[in-house]
């Protein structure tokens, strides 16, 4: 299995654990995967499944968004721009 797999695999398993193993780029596509399978379960009626995964991609999305913040809050201490 490609380590792809094995991340999609511990983030529905343990989502907090994986994301934190993930590189930034891994966590955008392994989100992006994610919505698209929410869309999906959506369109077929199945809003519980839709559900799980949404809240699997929120931790994902927390933590990204955790990894910029700490980025803009280390930049305003030293000076630097935040990108």
């Amino acid at each position: 299995m490609s380590r792809y797999g094995l991340l999609m695999h511990e983030v529905e398993h343990t989502p907090a654990a994986a994301a934190d193993a993930m590189t930034n780029d891994e966590l955008e596509t392994a989100i992006a995967a994610l919505h698209a399978r929410e869309q999906a379960f959506l369109v077929v009626g199945d809003a519980e499944t839709a559900s799980n995964l949404m809240r699997t991609k929120f931790v994902l999305l927390s933590t990204l968004e955790g990894r910029h913040s700490g980025r803009r809050a280390t930049a305003e201490k030293t000076g630097l721009t935040a990108a």
